[in-house]
């Protein structure tokens, strides 16, 4: 062997493995096999054909444990973002306001010295901004599939009335063409009114939902009470009124690992029909905030005996119902994570981590101003988010600089392991005015321990079947 392998070393209670980069395989191996490979990879191996194990041999023979790397990083898509920029928008976020009837605690928009993002303030969007908003869609979207339209805040519906503009003049913009409205809310403003009209107009309704009420009004507080009550007052309404809609509304549930996860799911005891909802989950997202989340040792040791029942049921050894809502939806990602791992011949000699979604394509960010950002999770103050305006257009060559941020990185890039595995967002680059290489670095540990993590769950649900 005359290289060194890209390949990460496994190893479980009952085998040697590695992944071999180039091949996108894991490789069960012997004893023998691993301790040298261990060894060539510390730079403690003799390259001396005489002591490499016939084994290795036989796999470099057949393909395995290639030294190639990826020479030059570039994003597949980089040729054709323009085009796809000028013709094939599909989706469009709009900030109709700024304010919002909540003062969540761990909200980034909450914090009052916060200076990497924007705070609460009574700006709003206005009939025209919106309008033009719209009509840049409509201008750019003329290969697209299908149109969504999204509605964010501070909490949006403090500006129903526009809202309602809003579908009524993009049904009419769009008209004849699959259209899909979004909005998520906090949930205490949907009313009766609310909930009839978006409910007539192909809305999709996503809630956020923290846990029971202890845990909900913890951050989720109006200015002198909790909002959980008001919250779950409106939910049982339209439980009640409408029985096949509510089974199509979403909840957005922000985890605070500092609480007890069987107090979190609680909540879905306590309510069953929430349990019909499509759930998603987050821990608190810290890239923008002054503080880092806490995961409590309680909260850790619970999660993890959760996951535990999630890997009993892929061994048809438990009914799903006996999981819990969250762990249910981690097995779902899960198993759509595992159908997409497949064997491949050798990495290219173009390529980039997979993280960066295709900026300005999937999910257009528009804020109240008419300013355009690749979605509504970025910074509104970083100027590298900044990639147009409703007036000038997207600047296609920012977005491609962003689709492109592992080139700041690309040394480590072209050595790591978990090329293929990275999903590191240009968040976690953002240095405001520019694309911060060491802050991106900072967030490469955590993509190595998800991706080793993966691998592993792949090699336990492999041994499980073939052994026990």
């Amino acid at each position: 062997m005359t290289n060194k392998p890209l390949v990460k070393l496994l190893r479980s209670p009952n085998g040697e493995y590695f992944y071999d980069v180039n091949r996108n395989e894991i490789v069960p191996i012997q004893k023998e096999s691993y301790d040298y490979l261990e060894k060539l990879l510390e730079g403690s191996e003799s390259k001396s054909t005489s002591e490499v194990p016939s084994e290795i041999s036989q796999l470099e023979m057949s393909g395995y444990l290639s030294g190639n790397h990826v020479k030059t990083i570039e994003h597949f898509y980089t040729p054709f973002l323009k085009d796809m920029l000028k013709n094939d928008l599909g989706s469009l976020c709009l900030q109709v306001t700024q304010n919002c009837n909540l003062r969540c605690e761990y909200c980034i928009y909450s914090e009052s010295k916060n200076e990497k993002q924007r705070a609460h303030s009574s700006g709003r969007m206005s009939e025209g901004t919106m309008m033009r908003a719209i009509d840049y869609l409509q201008q750019h979207s003329q290969n697209a599939q299908r149109i969504t339209v999204s509605f964010y805040g501070g909490e949006p519906l403090l500006e129903f009335n526009l809202i309602k503009k809003a579908i009524l003049y993009a049904e009419e913009e769009f008209e004849g063409r699959p259209l899909t409205f979004n909005i998520t809310t906090n949930g205490t403003l949907l009313t009766k009114e609310v909930a009839d009209f978006l409910f007539s107009h192909n809305t999709n309704i996503s809630i956020s939902l923290d846990g029971p009420k202890q845990i909900h009004d913890q951050h989720r507080r109006m200015k002198s009470e909790g909002s959980f009550d008001r919250l779950m007052h409106n939910m049982n309404y339209i439980f009640n009124s409408y029985p096949n809609e509510y089974k199509h509304m979403n909840i957005s549930m922000v985890i605070d690992p500092q609480n007890s996860f069987n107090e979190i799911i609680s909540v879905f005891d306590q309510y069953p029909f929430l349990r019909e909802m499509t759930l998603m989950y987050s821990v608190i997202d810290d890239i923008y905030s002054n503080e880092s989340n806490c995961y409590s040792a309680q909260y850790i040791t619970e999660s993890q005996y959760h996951s535990f029942l999630g890997i009993l049921y892929e061994l048809n050894q438990l009914d799903k119902d006996a999981l819990s809502a969250i762990t249910a939806t981690e097995v779902d990602d899960s198993y759509e994570s595992i159908q997409k791992f497949r064997p491949s011949v050798t990495l290219g000699e173009k390529g980039a981590p997979t993280g960066p979604c295709l900026t300005g394509h999937r999910r257009l960010f528009c804020d109240i101003h008419g300013n355009l950002f690749p979605c509504e999770r970025v910074s509104e103050k970083s100027k590298i988010m900044n990639i147009g305006t409703l007036d000038s257009g997207i600047d296609s060559n920012k977005c491609i600089s962003i689709i492109n941020v592992a080139q700041s990185t690309a040394a480590q890039c072209k050595d790591c392991w978990a090329f293929q595995f990275c999903h590191q967002c240009i968040r976690t680059a953002d240095g405001g005015d520019h694309i911060d290489s060491s802050q991106r670095l900072s967030h490469c540990k955590n993509s190595r321990q998800n991706a080793e993590h993966f691998l592993n769950h792949l090699i336990l649900l492999d041994e499980a079947r073939r052994l026990y």
